[in-house]
């Protein structure tokens, strides 16, 4: 009998390290963490910023560069918000307002 409960004894040890080995060694993994994108493009909004300024202060032909700069930003990431909305109305009212020669 004590053969039999020394082999036991062994036997619940060696699972009970291998568990405590299996545990710890998945305890180590860190998860990756994927970089944030805010789904904004910084450069999209500073050209319009840049071109909203020069507009307001009379430099109509950099304020159209800039717009079309823009312009050609939001068509490249194929953003339908970034291109339609809030830049072509701003792009329609600016070439309205240009004096026809």
């Amino acid at each position: 009998m004590t053969r039999q409960f020394r082999s036991s004894v062994k036997f619940r040890l060696v699972i009970t390290i291998l568990i405590l080995c299996l545990l710890t060694a998945g305890g180590c993994g860190s998860a990756r963490v994927a970089p944030k994108s805010s789904g904004v493009d910084e450069n999209l909004i500073r050209l319009n910023r840049s071109a909203r300024i020069a507009y307001d202060n009379g430099q109509l032909e950099q304020a159209a560069s800039l717009y079309r700069q823009a312009l050609d930003r939001a068509y490249l990431r194929d953003d339908r918000q970034a291109g339609d909305e809030p830049l072509e109305q701003e792009v329609r009212s600016f070439i309205k307002s240009m004096p026809t020669p």
